[in-house]
Order: C-alpha cells, then sequence, then structure tokens
C-alpha cells in the first residue's frame, strides 16, 4: 500500500480545503504549480551526448494534479448543465 493510500484518512480533508479554498479564492498558491523535470533519453541506442536526444519530463504535484481533475470535473458538470459542451462523436468522417 502507497504512503498515501495508507494516510488518505487523514489527508484527504486537508487536500479538501486546499482544493475548496483555492476554487472560492480563485487563486492557486504558487508552489504547487513547481513541477521536476527531468531529462529522459528519447531512444536508448541514441547518443547521451546530444542534448536534442532528451525530452522534458514534468512530475508535478498530487496537490496540483488533484486541483486540476476537480476543476476539470467541475468544469463539464457546469457547461452540461447549462447545455455548453456539445459532444459529437468521434468520428474520421468530418
Amino acid at each position: 500500500m502507497s504512503l498515501l493510500k495508507h494516510c488518505s484518512s487523514v489527508l484527504a480533508p486537508v487536500i479538501t480545503r486546499i482544493v475548496n479554498l483555492s476554487l472560492a479564492t480563485c487563486e492557486f498558491s504558487p508552489q504547487p504549480k513547481k513541477s521536476i523535470i527531468t531529462p529522459l533519453l528519447k531512444k536508448p541506442t541514441l547518443d547521451k551526448e546530444n542534448l536534442a536526444n532528451y525530452r522534458p519530463i514534468s512530475n508535478l504535484s498530487t496537490i496540483s494534479k488533484v486541483t486540476e481533475r476537480i476543476v476539470k470535473s467541475r468544469l463539464i458538470d457546469h457547461l452540461t448543465q447549462k447545455f455548453l459542451l456539445v459532444c459529437l462523436p468521434q468520428t474520421s468522417f468530418y
């Protein structure tokens, strides 16, 4: 069991409060927006000395990811209820 799941009963109310305050004030602290960028070699056969052969991998904080999912969910719900979100069938014939 991961540490986050093990501590979820303690962390959930704190994370909920942070997200709700962020949404209520329309502000998001700059700290969770920071990420750790790790260079990853595109293919193991490429030259490790050439920086063009790397792509950046961004690791965001858990708070940032949770907030993003909640905002997306609430926005989709709001747009759907107001009939502002039109779901078109996915097809290649448009």
